[in-house]
């Protein structure tokens, strides 16, 4: 079975599943898009406008629409497609009832929580959604660690995610820049997974699955990339079958106790 992590939402969802149907993905975990819609930025203005509301979205004065509104949404959205379809719910770092948000985000139907910004100098703001993972066993958090997150930010993120040893916590985009620490922290917990997305360049994922096969979770971020590009790394890998499957889908399925086939 072929599971990308880390695709968003798009308008319309075709756009998503015509290239899970191209690329051979059976599954595929979905983030809201209610502030950064990847499929609508053309032009300069358009990418402006679009990470400004990303940059405002990260602090507590950002997006005042409601987490509850956006995530249930996304639930109604992704209800046709159940099986092949699962979505990571939204959460405001900042609201004091964030365990509620979290409740809700069950309720909703949704499978876990992400993909969560904002965590630059406020990695603590996560304790919480670290607690309601390691109640609930097998629900995934998803958090951005490329830009704005600085190697202090992945340090503090690391060692955070060690205090909730029963959480399960997916560490995006290979920890951006700063991979390397990323891959040395990782080694020590059996509760985090590393998603692919949007590396920095060939070396690191090349890297990361040599050292760590069982480590790495294929994801592309759709539509702010496409899942060919990451495809078209690993085929440069020459990687053996037993490596590939872990990469493209069963490290998922071990690390979440994934049986939804």
């Amino acid at each position: 079975m072929r599971i990308d992590i880390h695709v968003h939402d798009t308008e319309p969802i075709e756009l998503l599943l015509s290239s899970m149907e191209r690329n051979g993905f059976d599954q595929a975990f979905v983030c809201s898009s209610a502030v950064a819609k990847g499929e609508k930025v053309r032009s300069l203005a358009d990418a402006k406008a679009v990470l400004g509301n990303v940059a405002r979205a990260q602090t507590a004065e950002g997006s005042k629409r409601s987490v509850q509104e956006v995530n249930l949404a996304l639930a109604e959205k992704l209800t046709p497609y159940a099986g092949r379809l699962f979505g990571f719910g939204k959460v405001d770092l900042y609201d004091r009832e964030i365990e509620a948000q979290m409740q809700s985000i069950v309720d909703a139907g949704l499978y876990g929580v992400g993909e969560i910004i904002g965590i630059h100098e406020h990695v603590d703001l996560l304790r919480p959604v670290l607690s309601f993972s390691q109640t609930q066993g097998s629900f995934p958090v998803f958090i951005h660690c490329d830009f704005p997150v600085e190697k202090e930010d992945l340090h503090a993120l690391f060692d955070l995610i060690g205090e909730y040893p029963v959480a399960r916590v997916i560490v995006g985009h290979l920890g951006g820049n700063h991979w390397i620490d990323a891959l040395e922290r990782v080694a020590d917990l059996d509760n985090c997974i590393i998603d692919i997305s949007e590396v920095v360049n060939y070396v690191p994922l090349s890297v990361a699955i040599t050292e760590y096969p069982e480590k790495i979770a294929f994801g592309s971020d759709f539509p702010w990339d496409l899942q060919e590009v990451n495809l078209a790394r690993l085929n440069q890998m020459d990687l053996d079958d037993k490596t590939k499957g872990h990469v493209l889908g069963q490290n998922v399925q071990r690390f979440l106790e994934w049986n939804h086939e």
